[in-house]
């Protein structure tokens, strides 16, 4: 028997995945016939009351057998707590209290869990149906491994569920190319022997956090691809990474500032040709940064960028 009948009832007219769907029942053994890899997953949260019961249920309704769930609030003042609550036999742990924020508070959790597999997941995200079990099947646990899935994106506003690309490859490319190439964090995964090698998010991050721990992934050993998609993310007004969101441009500076170093360490590192044909492939594109070019930081990156490809393109 699953946790649809026993978990709360979904608000009414909620229908489908994950308020009146679960995924199906597990076997004993992996299809390998080894043992199910303990899964943690960190849901952080503040004043996202509206969406976190749909988060928690599409965790939970994995009816993974052997998952870890860890939930991080930073003291919301909405309904969250009291949702949370009815979650709470199904939960690993929970925690309510002011924090330095969203890097802060997903570290906390990272430091409760003790999973071979890790991934984080937003309180306005959700996991696709079957995910955890794909992720267990197919992701390597020996020492240092990752894996990327693609994403399926929400938008609240029109009401219109989209598909992004599934990603293929990984590089320099996909932090310069962020808004098109950027790899979707909750569709990521990792082991933990991984994480204790890296560290866990630098804490004075609050919008960059996830492609500066991929980039320290990255220069660990190369992702592994899932080929299918893993979760979904909405957009809302009150995202982070939405471009109508009010958090817009800090995330606009925050990345352009953490982006701009990178480059300068990369281009003087092991990756220079791949830096330099990133650079180009973003000159080739450069048509999606015209609206950018006024932006004091992503103005100074465009500025480098052209005197970089200048300065180390052979003339021909």
């Amino acid at each position: 028997m699953g946790l649809l009948n026993i978990l709360p009832p979904p608000p009414s007219k909620k229908i489908n995945w994950p308020w009146t769907r679960e995924s199906n029942q597990h076997a004993p053994k992996k299809i390998d016939g080894g043992n199910w890899p303990r899964i943690s997953i960190v849901t952080p949260s503040y004043n996202q009351g509206c969406y976190i019961e749909e988060t928690i249920r599409s965790v939970l309704l994995q009816n993974y057998p052997n998952l870890e769930y860890i939930i991080i609030d930073g003291g919301s003042t909405d309904e969250s707590v009291e949702i949370i609550k009815k979650y709470e036999p199904w939960l690993t742990y929970w925690g309510s209290e002011p924090d330095r924020g969203q890097s802060h508070a997903i570290n906390k959790g990272f430091a409760r869990c003790s999973g071979d597999i890790l991934g984080w997941l937003c309180s306005d995200d959700i996991l696709l149906n079957g995910s955890l079990e794909f992720v267990a099947n197919n992701m390597k646990l020996d020492s240092s491994c990752w894996m990327i899935g693609g994403v399926k994106g929400y938008d609240e506003r029109s009401g219109v569920t989209f598909c992004r690309p599934i990603p293929q490859s990984f590089g320099m490319i996909n932090f310069l190319l962020w808004q098109s190439m950027s790899i979707a964090q909750p569709s990521v995964f990792w082991t933990r022997h991984l994480l204790d090698v890296t560290g866990s998010l630098h804490e004075d991050l609050h919008y960059c956090m996830d492609q500066d721990l991929w980039l320290r992934f990255f220069r660990v050993v190369p992702p592994t691809f899932a080929g299918c998609y893993l979760s979904r993310y909405r957009r809302h007004e009150n995202a982070k990474t939405t471009s109508y969101s009010h958090h817009y441009q800090k995330l606009l500076t925050e990345s352009s500032s953490w982006l701009l170093d990178v480059l300068n360490q990369e281009s003087h590192g092991s990756r220079r040709t791949e830096t330099v044909e990133a650079l180009m492939e973003m000159q080739r594109r450069a048509i999606a940064w015209q609206r950018l070019k006024e932006h004091i930081v992503i103005g100074r990156i465009l500025k480098w960028w052209q005197k970089f490809i200048n300065h180390e393109l052979p003339t021909r």
